[in-house]
């Protein structure tokens, strides 16, 4: 068992690197061609809004699909499974219909909340930007729950392998059309690529769910998934909320700032994606099904032996973004129309985001594991606590330190969440045994050693392979700090590659 969950991660891993490799070039393609703009703050302040109804709405329905898919095929098997999923789908796809029709109506309305500085001009482009976008919606929903069927199903590969998709075909876009309708390209790109997901991942679920009103829209299964969805909702609705300040204080503060933040976020999400996502995509899995069945005990060893996984990763990343944020900000976008005011922007908030990593991925782990249980509404409560401090935070903050100050704010808020998260799911749910989490001390001490020896280090990091050799020193630094402390998962996972090896050298 321990052996397929650990293929079944290193399989999702490399996959995640993948999507997250050509979205990392997605992303210097965007930079290098629109620079930061005004213009590039528009576009980023509509798809910021869009990005989050997506993520608020499909991911409240679909984190809720996956326990009760489980449960249902536990229970009733592939038939039942089967019947549930299609009526999830129909009915879902046809209230995401009427969510856009919504969207386009009172885009006006939402740009005037959002951006009041903006003149008439750039409130009519924000909201076209706004109405073009919201038309991937129904697909967006679809290709979630679909990915959630999959890895329900422990097909994790091609769930893992469509992401790559919309990346792709935001890339082509900017390539054949950027110098025919410039930003429009971007525009256009968002619900294409989720069309085109759709339809690739409708080839591989077609066994396990279907689009057909033959099983009905509605039932008590689709009301309690929508109850259990709602709490999600509303705690993603408030990460909105929040993310609508941060994007309002960046406003006031200088511009570009929205744009540039943009990109130190989407630096920090490739790193935190790359660790979280294989772990929370098999571990959700893995601990539903472990619910479903009842079984506390491995629900114990499974998110136990995630949360140490995560910490032990996290740490050596956060040393090498902290102490290497411009010089990563400057290789990847220091390009084309990308000012080195806006390096400096980029590189002083992913910093700061830095120190979001470990908190990050606890997050989604356990916030997760709540919703394995079927348990959403505490998550959702304390999610609603985590936004409130960071909205406080980020104002007090950005008065400080502009920009780097917002994102300052998140780092304190996400760090605090994350530990009060962990310790009521070991009060309420189960017990995971955080007074034997001591190890915690002896990473915080290795951390400390390793930031010092950073800070002292002579390699100059502006190069690339500066940075590779910088790097490469505080990975092996950290590997050396382990093997003295006598880690326990380090030495494991030593062991393992050893054998590993042996195992291949002999074929």
């Amino acid at each position: 068992m321990r052996k397929s969950i650990f293929k079944a991660t290193v399989l999702v891993f490399i996959l995640s690197l993948a999507g997250k490799g050509i979205g990392f070039l997605k992303s210097m393609i965007i930079a290098s061609s629109f620079g930061a703009s005004n213009m590039t703050d528009i576009y980023y302040m509509a798809e910021g809004v869009i990005a989050n109804i997506f993520y608020a709405v499909t991911m409240s329905v679909s984190v809720a699909f996956l326990p009760m898919y489980i449960k249902k095929k536990e229970e009733g098997g592939v038939k039942k499974s089967y019947q549930f999923s299609t009526r999830v789908v129909t009915g879902l796809g046809l209230l995401s219909l009427l969510l856009t029709v919504f969207l386009i109506v009172v885009a006006p309305i939402l740009v005037k909340i959002m951006a009041p500085s903006y003149s008439e001009i750039e409130k009519d482009q924000t909201a076209l930007f706004l109405r073009i976008m919201s038309l991937g919606i129904l697909f967006s929903l679809m290709a979630n729950i679909f990915q959630n069927v999959l890895n329900a199903e422990k097909v994790y590969e091609f769930a893992a392998f469509s992401s790559i998709v919309n990346s792709l075909v935001l890339i082509g876009m900017v390539f054949c059309f950027q110098d025919k309708i410039g930003i429009m390209s971007l525009v256009f790109a968002m619900p294409l690529s989720y069309l085109i997901q759709f339809l690739f991942l409708k080839l591989r679920t077609h066994s396990y769910v279907g689009i057909s009103v033959k099983f009905g829209i509605w039932g008590s299964e689709v009301k309690e998934l929508l109850g259990q969805s709602l709490p999600i909702l509303l705690s993603n609705t408030t990460i909105e909320i929040n993310q609508l300040v941060d994007r309002m204080l960046l406003l006031s503060i200088e511009e570009g700032a929205v744009t540039a933040l943009s990109y130190s976020a989407v630096l920090f999400q490739f790193a935190a994606h790359i660790i979280s996502l294989p772990l929370s995509t098999i571990s959700f899995t893995e601990v539903s099904l472990a619910c479903a069945q009842k079984n506390e005990e491995k629900v114990q060893s499974l998110l136990n032996t995630t949360v140490r996984t995560v910490v032990i990763i996290c740490v050596p990343v956060i040393i090498v973004i902290f102490n290497a944020s411009e010089s990563i900000v400057n290789l990847v976008y220091g390009h084309g129309l990308f000012s080195m005011s806006a390096v400096g922007q980029a590189g002083r908030g992913l910093a700061f985001y830095a120190f979001c990593l470990i908190p990050y991925c606890l997050k989604r782990i356990v916030t997760q594991a709540f919703y394995s249980v079927q348990e959403t509404k505490i998550p959702m409560l304390l999610g609603i606590f985590e936004v409130i401090m960071n909205i406080a935070a980020s104002i007090i903050l950005s008065r400080i330190f502009g920009v780097a100050g917002v994102v300052m704010g998140t780092a304190l808020a996400s760090t605090v969440f994350s530990a009060i998260l962990l310790l009521v799911f070991s009060w309420k749910e189960v017990n995971l045994g955080i007074r034997k989490m001591g190890y915690l001390l002896k990473y915080a001490t290795i951390a400390g050693i390793l930031f010092l020896l950073a800070r002292i280090c002579p390699i100059n990091s502006d190069s690339f392979w500066g940075l590779c050799a910088f790097s490469s020193l505080i990975f092996v630094g950290y590997a050396i700090l382990l093997l003295i402390f006598r880690d326990r998962l380090f030495l494991t996972m030593v062991r393992g590659l050893q054998q590993k090896m042996k195992g291949l050298l002999k074929k």
